[in-house]
């Protein structure tokens, strides 16, 4: 073992040389794999895919309590990595088991050789504000809190202030364009959806990094930045794209315009995210709620958004 990285054989080819598994897509693996087993090569996790019946149900009991240490804190993420490895080299499974615990590793060994890497540099006496915020991120990886939007989008309340994804919200404006370089951070954390995975066959995988990061952005621009729903798209990475493209949008706004404007603008033209930023209004510039909010109403051509617009305005005091 290396800088605390374990090296595992892979399924070989007919000439010796190991199959490389872990950089393919899901579907180039299951045909290496296939390959292997068609060849002989493949190891014993690897050569029987269709198990059914009582050993399939015992194997995926056996990985099921090893998903489920992801969101353990006190569960190493190298041994996290020795489980799984073990797992593999036991009896045949299902391929579907192998396909997740393959991806699993391979994010696994991506974190372990990041805090590898981290530990080596030599942590300033006085760090600066970026620094800080950087340190931050990294640590988001460790924090359990759960990035769920419940009804009308108030993420503020639901954040410790001196928690880490609290500390990060709490330095606003400064943190925005290291959140925004975070989306693409998919590194674990130590939470995964409450409502999901119980009468799966497996967990859904933990929440990351970036869905932590465009929860926090979403605080700090007083509405939701997301695209789709954390580990429930089909197309999760699309909808990502399609995140970061709007969080830049939205930076980029705020930089030319300043939030107050934007915000007015946004409520007034009635579109899906005036609701949001009505509430932000009424609580950071009530003198000018009441007719910014009426334009809304107007402007909306969304019912939904038109009664969301209406209900907000029960905040507002009697003139």
């Amino acid at each position: 073992m290396k800088d605390g990285l374990r090296k595992r054989s892979l399924p070989r080819d007919l000439s010796g040389r190991p199959y490389d598994v872990s950089m393919k897509s899901g579907w180039s693996r299951l045909l290496i794999l296939t390959l292997a087993v068609a060849t002989g090569s493949a190891p014993a996790s690897a050569q029987q895919f269709d198990v059914t019946g009582p050993i399939l149900a015992s194997r995926r009991r056996e990985l099921r309590p090893i998903l489920d240490d992801l969101c353990n804190p006190k569960v190493s993420r190298v041994e996290l990595l020795r489980r799984l490895d073990a797992f593999l080299q036991g009896a045949p499974t299902d391929r579907r088991d192998v396909e997740v615990v393959l991806r699993t590793e391979k994010v696994l060994n991506k974190m372990i050789a990041d805090e590898v890497a981290k530990a080596k540099v030599a942590k300033p006496l006085h760090p600066s504000i970026n620094e800080q915020i950087d340190d931050l991120i990294f640590q988001l990886r460790d924090t359990a809190f759960v990035p769920l939007y419940q009804g009308d989008f108030a993420p503020e309340n639901t954040m410790w202030p001196d928690s880490t994804e609290g500390r990060l919200f709490a330095i606003g404006s400064r943190a925005v364009p290291q959140l925004i370089a975070a989306l693409k951070d998919k590194s674990y954390i130590r939470s995964r959806c409450p409502f999901m995975g119980a009468n799966t066959i497996y967990p859904y995988e933990p929440y990351e990094v970036r869905d932590v990061a465009i929860y926090i952005l979403s605080s700090i621009a007083h509405f939701n930045l997301r695209i789709g729903w954390p580990k429930v798209d089909d197309d999760e990475e699309s909808g990502w794209t399609e995140t970061i493209d709007k969080a830049n949008a939205w930076w980029s706004e705020v930089q030319n315009k300043g939030e107050r404007q934007l915000a007015l603008e946004r409520i007034m033209s009635g579109g899906p995210d005036a609701p949001d930023l009505a509430y932000w209004l009424i609580r950071s510039h009530p003198d000018e709620a009441r007719q910014t909010i009426t334009i809304g109403i107007a402007s909306a051509t969304d019912e939904r958004i038109k009664s969301k617009l209406q209900k907000s305005m029960k905040g507002l005091k009697l003139p």
